[in-house]
């Protein structure tokens, strides 16, 4: 496959990977406590790295994690996420997966 189609297709060289990442918040949280920590999540382990993500938040966290402008993601990233939320206690169930190719994964 010429290169130009394996960059429009995401494919060998030019496969973006990610990972996931879940767990649940303390019931112990209230509303102002739930925003606080999703600001400092944001802002500290996302952001703070260079990383984006998308998914849903609240009490349960389901989150896929990856770099903009196909940057490459890598297993210190995903290292970094997961001492960030270890740190908190409000966090249980912690899980933070595999880089995975973020568009041809099943």
């Amino acid at each position: 496959m010429k290169k130009r189609f394996r960059k429009k297709l995401r494919l060998g060289e030019f496969r973006e990977f990610g990972f996931e990442v879940s767990f649940r918040l303390s019931e112990a949280l209230d509303e102002s406590g739930l925003e606080h920590f999703w600001d400092s999540f944001i802002t500290e382990a996302i952001e703070a790295q260079g990383l984006m993500c998308s998914g849903t938040c609240g009490r349960a966290w389901d989150v896929f994690v990856s770099r903009p402008a196909r940057a490459p993601t890598t297993d210190a990233d995903r290292v970094a996420v997961g001492r960030w939320l270890q740190r908190h206690l409000d966090v249980s169930g912690l899980r933070v997966g595999p880089l995975v190719d973020a568009w041809h994964s099943a």
